[in-house]
């Protein structure tokens, strides 16, 4: 196995990043899909107390208090149908809560966001989602933190399986206060990418209970890998030829390359932003399988890593 990393390079933190996991399903789902957004642009905040005056492209925002803040998330990599198993968001405090803050996580319906803008009432006059969450934060109480909020799987569910909703296009996640006078400052991006909003989802495709898995990176329709374990030795296979994707692919599993059809010693190239091999992921040759199920007169295959910004080995891979 031939692996190559380019130097110098590291996690872009404000990147669109695709994360498959190779691995056992449950019943009813395929392999888990991780998709981790950062946000691009587009956060703001409405003072709900005059009118709806509104803030786009400031260093800073605000929850609690008189404040509305919302958060645009653009080219979520999520198709149409997916089971949504988990979503947070992630936000820099400034300074932590100056007293009771009680707010109302809720989406904005809409299958494609609109772009936050000065209008006034742009945050207030969207439709709300369905489902909400209320949360107090007065936890939320140390200066220059990181603050992870309550899971908002329920608000990202509904919005990815609106009949509107496809992927690549952008959601939106709103605060509003609840009667609090506490509020808690945050960084937004314009004051640094580093400390720029993150939504993280974790979602599963429906899919057969037994493989092939047929996994779409990019929304085109197309598979663009099939993870099957057609001689049943335990071993997920990879596709013969090239296998070239936008995000990070993460093999946490056992993975074999078989020999290529019409070739004594074929060669597979996996190339996308990243890839990791985290704990308890191998890649094999199919010749050291259980069950070797290379077509006959093939010699195995080579395989070639090719991560633009990394290759990952975990500990225990």
């Amino acid at each position: 196995m031939r692996m190559f990393k380019r130097a110098g390079m590291s996690v872009a933190v404000a990147l669109c990043m695709v994360v498959v996991a190779c691995g056992v399903a449950s019943a009813g789902a395929g392999p888990p899909v991780k998709a981790v957004v950062a946000a691009t642009g587009g956060d703001g905040f409405e003072l709900t107390t005059t009118k709806g005056q509104m803030y786009v492209g400031s260093a800073k925002g605000y929850i609690g208090n008189t404040y509305l803040m919302g958060w645009r998330f653009e080219n979520i990599a999520i198709p149409k149908g997916a089971q949504i198993t988990s979503a947070t968001l992630d936000l820099y405090a400034i300074k932590g809560a100056s007293g009771t803050v009680n707010v109302r996580f809720y989406g904005d319906a809409s299958g494609d966001a609109a772009d936050i803008a000065v209008n006034r009432y742009n945050l207030s006059g969207r439709t709300a989602t369905t489902a909400s969450l209320n949360a107090t934060l007065t936890s939320w109480n140390k200066a220059q933190t990181w603050y992870k909020s309550p899971d908002l799987t329920a608000i990202v569910q509904e919005i990815v399986q609106r009949s509107d909703w496809q992927y690549g296009n952008a959601l939106a996640i709103l605060c509003a206060n609840r009667g609090t006078k506490g509020k808690i400052t945050l960084y937004n991006i314009e004051q640094n990418v580093m400390y720029a909003p993150q939504l993280t989802i974790t979602y599963n495709m429906p899919q057969t209970a037994a493989p092939p898995w047929d996994i779409d990176l990019d929304g085109d329709t197309i598979p663009d890998l099939t993870l099957y374990d057609g001689d049943a030795d335990g071993y997920y296979e990879l596709p013969c030829g090239k296998l070239e994707f936008f995000g990070t692919l993460t093999i946490d599993k056992p993975v074999e390359v078989p020999g290529c059809v019409d070739s004594t010693r074929g060669l597979s190239i996996i190339k996308g932003d990243g890839i990791v091999i985290a704990s308890g992921g191998i890649i094999i040759s199919d010749l050291d399988s259980p069950v070797v199920s290379s077509p006959d007169g093939t010699k195995g295959n080579d395989i070639q890593i090719i991560g633009r910004n990394f290759v990952t080995m975990g500990a225990g891979a």
